[in-house]
């Protein structure tokens, strides 16, 4: 029997999902999925993150009939745990993954990319008029905002301002969707996205996307948000 394995959150399910299950299921016997616990999701995705429970995800994967098995884990080193078990023969990641690691890759056979089906996206379909009817939304630039450095900046050394945070946190809490951002590692081309969650999660902030780096997040998107906090636009010291 052919073992092929998928993992990932799978919070809400498109047609990108389901494109992916197919493709999966036509490379072999079994089909196994595995998927994030929500405290993995909250980790990875921010507070606001899974929209549906572990328990609801997991119905959901099993009542799909490309399906044989749904299972569950807390960690990395879980995942790992997991493909090491089942020593999948193939192994269905997404093509934005080429170049990256694939976590528990050693233990199947060969790696098969999936070219993105469409522009799909669950964290788009979470921010859309559906499920944010009238919500607005507050642009937040972190460091200095957030945060403060002690000499130097040197963004591991980065300490929480929690009086800030508390007015962000109030924000999120009547209903305010929060963004995020810094320009850590825009100009190195370092990735510093798990430094920065790492660090929002252990500050306490509640929030619905992290954008890191520069991106088309830019001045020119900037007022299509409610409010954008930062120190050329409102301060937050006016909060």
């Amino acid at each position: 029997m052919k073992r092929v394995w998928v993992n990932g959150c799978f919070d809400i399910l498109h047609r990108g999902h389901f494109e992916l299950f197919k493709f999966a299921k036509s490379l072999g016997d079994k089909l196994i999925v595995g998927i994030d616990s929500d405290e993995k999701v909250r980790m990875a995705k921010g507070p606001s993150r899974p929209h549906n429970t572990l328990e609801d995800r997991k119905f959901a994967l099993e009542s799909i009939r490309h399906i044989d098995l749904v299972e569950t884990f807390d960690t990395k080193q879980g995942l790992i745990d997991l493909v090491a078990k089942f020593k999948p023969d193939v192994m269905v990641v997404g093509s934005d993954w080429k170049g990256k690691e694939v976590v528990g890759s050693e233990y199947a056979g060969e790696v098969v990319f999936f070219d993105r089906i469409g522009d799909y996206s669950t964290t788009e379909v979470l921010e859309s008029k559906l499920y944010n009817t009238d919500q607005k939304k507050a642009y937040v630039d972190i460091d200095e905002t957030i945060c403060f450095y002690e000499g130097k900046r040197v963004y591991q050394n980065a300490q929480p301002n929690v009086t800030n945070i508390s007015k962000i946190n109030k924000l999120y809490d009547s209903g305010w969707h929060i963004t995020y951002w810094t320009a850590r590692g825009g100009h190195s081309k370092r990735d510093l996205t798990n430094l920065t969650k790492t660090q929002l999660n252990e500050w306490g902030c509640k929030y619905n996307n992290l954008v890191v780096g520069w991106s088309e997040l830019s001045l020119e998107t900037k007022p299509s948000f409610d409010l954008v906090i930062d120190d050329k636009a409102k301060r937050i010291e006016e909060l």
